[in-house]
């Protein structure tokens, strides 16, 4: 029995993969890791093509939330300035009748656009409120330092704003600067509207006028001074006679070579509507 035992035939340890020559996928690995490293392919331009898009979508939501914030704060001053000159139109006091009289306006001037003439505590410089039923305002104490020719002259300037709708284009002008408050082009194109607007009312006094000019200059001075004296608030889209560039316009008043024209230049127009373009 124990020769037997002894004698009988060990049992194979081999697996039955083995025995048939077929590897092991665990073994395939190890085998295979011994071989070069793979280098893995690069990323299908389909997948890096969202981040771009989601990087340039990104930056253009933030330029347009901090557009939408800068045209809203600017608006905004827009729509304070509009409720100032409702207030200020309903708070005016008319012009005395005997005033006007004394005036060598004739009424046909004054019917433009129905134009009223007033005072007002309220304002420091003559200004012309204009869009529906205008009215020209003049400030209560600057009213009795004028004489009735330095009057004639601030309400001839005031009604030349009126004449030529200065009201409206201002208007059009400070909602194109608060819709493109970035661009420093569309600053600077207003302020040149601005100055020209102010000569062209500065020259239709002096054709109105005969051999004024000296008292007109004179007059816009007076004016000009009065406003920087006082501090009151004024509306932002409304003209002022006294506050732009008071010394050159002065010498151009005083420049009798000088060509007037009651006409704005047509040279800033077109570069505005370029920029708004």
């Amino acid at each position: 029995v124990a020769e037997a035992t002894t004698k009988a035939p060990k049992q194979n340890s081999m697996s039955p993969d083995e025995q048939l020559g077929v590897t092991p996928p665990a073994v395939a690995e190890v085998k295979g890791s011994q071989q070069a490293p793979v280098v893995a392919p690069p990323l299908p331009e389909v997948l890096i093509a969202p981040r771009a898009l989601n990087i340039s979508w990104n930056f253009a939501l933030i330029a347009f939330i901090l557009w939408f914030i800068g045209s809203a704060l600017f608006l905004s001053r827009l729509i304070w300035s509009y409720l100032s000159v409702r207030h200020l139109k309903q708070n005016c006091q008319p012009l005395t009748a005997d005033k006007l009289q004394r005036l060598k306006i004739f009424k046909t001037q004054l019917s433009i656009r129905q134009t009223r003439i007033c005072i007002s505590k309220e304002i420091r410089s003559p200004i012309a409120l204009g869009l529906f039923r205008p009215v020209i305002l003049i400030p209560e104490n600057l009213l009795n330092s004028l004489t009735d020719a330095e009057l004639e002259h601030v309400i001839l300037h005031e009604l030349a704003h009126i004449r030529r709708f200065d009201d409206w284009v201002k208007l059009i002008q400070k909602i194109a600067q608060s819709l493109l408050f970035f661009n420093p082009a569309v600053w600077w194109i207003g302020k040149n509207l601005d100055l020209e607007r102010e000569i062209a009312c500065d020259d239709y006094v002096i054709s109105m006028q005969e051999k004024g000019r000296r008292s007109y200059a004179s007059s816009l001075i007076k004016v000009a001074k009065h406003a920087l004296q006082n501090k009151q608030s004024m509306p932002l889209f409304v003209p002022r006679m006294a506050e732009t560039k008071i010394e050159k316009r002065v010498r151009m008043i005083l420049n009798s070579n000088r060509a007037t024209s009651t006409r704005i230049y047509s040279s800033s127009l077109v570069l505005l509507l370029v920029v708004l373009v």
